[in-house]
């Protein structure tokens, strides 16, 4: 995929709207990750963001979805917390299968957040890919 390509791919993934879940009774938000959030989350996104890129590929098998997110207990449970407005204590009283749902809705809220980082670290493991080739013909001229 050319880098055009790319930006444009980057540019054309909407913003989703907030879900809501049913929780015991209680109808809990789900938003999409503010920009303020996303930078809270800086560094400790880099792990779940690479394991995301492998799981995903090309976007035709998500099977491994909630897998990628469950090999990264704490960044999961600060992002639902940031995403839903809830405190980790909420979180812990979910049983097993509601988990499951709020994670996939999670994901479905929150799909052009990852999808554009996901782009990005591509974009940029490309560009130091062909920065490293130019320097080693560099090399090999002189």
């Amino acid at each position: 995929m050319t880098e055009e390509a790319q930006q444009q791919t980057t540019q054309q993934v909407p913003e989703s709207a907030p879900r809501t879940l049913e929780v015991d009774g209680r109808t809990g938000t789900i938003k999409p990750l503010t920009f303020m959030q996303s930078l809270e989350l800086g560094p400790v996104l880099e792990p779940l963001l690479a394991g995301l890129d492998e799981t995903i590929g090309d976007g035709s098998d998500l099977s491994g979805l909630l897998g990628a997110f469950y090999a990264h207990p704490e960044v999961l449970r600060r992002m639902l917390c940031l995403s839903t407005g809830e405190d980790e204590a909420w979180l812990e009283s979910l049983d097993s299968e509601t988990g499951d749902r709020l994670v996939i809705e999670f994901y479905v809220v929150n799909a052009p957040f990852f999808l554009r980082r996901i782009t990005m670290r591509r974009m940029e493991r490309k560009a130091s890919e062909e920065a490293s080739r130019a320097v080693q013909a560099e090399a090999q001229t002189t």
